[in-house]
């Protein structure tokens, strides 16, 4: 059997080639992981439905192809080696009515794996389970996306299985390395001032250039200087907007936080019903506590995501009740370089509609970003901070 042939079939890319031989000489030990009980097992340890439970046994046949079994055991190896590349290079299995659903028996098989890697640290199971509810709720996304269950967050799901992603609460975070080039300093008076990093142009709204798509011809650009004795700087306000102005802070009264690189939480939204303004906040209470004691070596500085929902736009068309609205106002907002709205379609709308008229109008949201758009509003990504050391909910950054 050959890595062209498996390619072929499934319709896959060369991202999985690499390895493919060696697997195969192993390719038996598959068995174990594919055995009726064994799978069973997984999907009660994990307290699935009835229905998902049903659809992961069904979709055993799938194995009864040896090239199905081959993908399989290439796909777990590959993970099990330590692989955190791009797995949607990997390609989506296709080619037949199970297929779909390939990568959920690949993450499943990590069960048991995981299980115990949190036992070591003495993570409740509970978490656990929790944690890796994402397996079963991806599969429904794929449904409501795609018209048919199946499972292609392998990529996603190994940050899941490999013991650096915890779901607490309402909340999922993600033990990473903080990825925005921005300069977060700390008052001694306890406020926070964020200024841009140097050479970037930005618009008269306060958003980088190119946002949306949109080219401001007298763009200004950014600077930023750090002495010994202080840090110089255009301000980033709150709300997520750059402003003219350039502040000089000195060092005697403020402090860099966190810096490109350092260890932080990623924070995550699952789809997991609605944004209860207390029920976040407790998550955030949560993992200020449950990573110091189950990871006291990491030493988190700040916690930080990209999302739709942190554009500041949706406090303009949204009631100041809504969950949306209260959650963002939580964070220190960013803007985002090369931001559009392609977010927002995906988890709002589940597509992209060219007409927004066309679009459904369903929810609350979708009715107020639809109208929004209609009279020529427009929506993007941004980013957000919060600071473990700022221990606040419900008192945002800006006044």
């Amino acid at each position: 059997m050959t890595f062209d042939e498996i390619k072929t079939t499934f319709g896959l890319t060369d991202g999985l080639r690499d390895g493919f031989d060696a697997s195969m000489t192993a390719l038996h030990e598959a068995d174990a992981f594919l055995d009726k009980g064994s799978v069973a097992a997984n999907t009660a340890r994990l307290t699935m439905s009835d229905e998902i439970a049903k659809l992961i046994i069904d979709s055993l046949v799938l194995f009864d192809d040896v090239r199905a079994k081959a993908l399989f055991w290439h796909c777990r190896r590959r993970i099990a080696s330590g692989e955190r590349g791009d797995h949607n290079r990997w390609g989506v299995p296709s080619g037949g009515p199970n297929a779909s659903m390939l990568y959920a028996f690949v993450v499943l098989s990590f069960v048991p794996d995981t299980f115990a890697l949190h036992a070591r640290r003495g993570i409740p199971e509970e978490i656990t389970r929790d944690t890796l509810a994402d397996i079963e709720r991806w599969i429904h996304t794929e449904k409501e996306r795609h018209g048919a269950f199946g499972f292609r967050e392998v990529g996603w799901l190994c940050n899941h299985i490999t013991g650096k992603l915890f779901a607490l609460g309402r909340l999922q975070f993600l033990m990473e390395h903080f990825s925005f080039d921005d300069i977060i300093l700390h008052r001694r008076d306890g406020s926070v001032t964020v200024l841009a990093p140097a050479g970037m142009k930005y618009r008269a709204d306060g958003l980088y250039d190119g946002t949306n798509g949109i080219i401001d011809a007298n763009a200004r650009t950014t600077v930023f200087r750090e002495s010994e004795k202080a840090f110089e700087g255009n301000v980033i306000l709150p709300t997520g907007r750059i402003t003219d102005t350039v502040a000089v802070l000195p060092k005697n009264e403020y402090r860099r936080v966190v810096s490109k690189g350092d260890n932080a939480l990623s924070f995550h939204i699952p789809a997991s019903g609605p944004m209860d303004h207390g029920a976040c906040g407790a998550s955030f209470a949560r993992a200020n506590e449950f990573f110091p004691k189950y990871f006291p070596e990491y030493g988190s500085k700040a916690f930080f995501s990209t999302s739709w929902l942190y554009d500041g736009e949706l406090e303009k068309v949204l009631p100041p009740a809504a969950n949306i609205v209260k959650f963002l106002r939580e964070f220190y907002l960013l803007p985002l370089e090369k931001a559009n709205d392609d977010q927002m379609f995906e988890r709002v709308f589940l597509k992209r509609y060219e007409h927004i008229e066309e679009a459904p109008q369903t929810t609350s949201v979708q009715k107020a970003i639809v109208a929004h758009m209609k009279g020529g509003g427009y929506f993007r990504s941004a980013k957000a901070i919060l600071l473990p050391e700022d221990d606040r909910w419900d008192t945002p950054y800006r006044k």
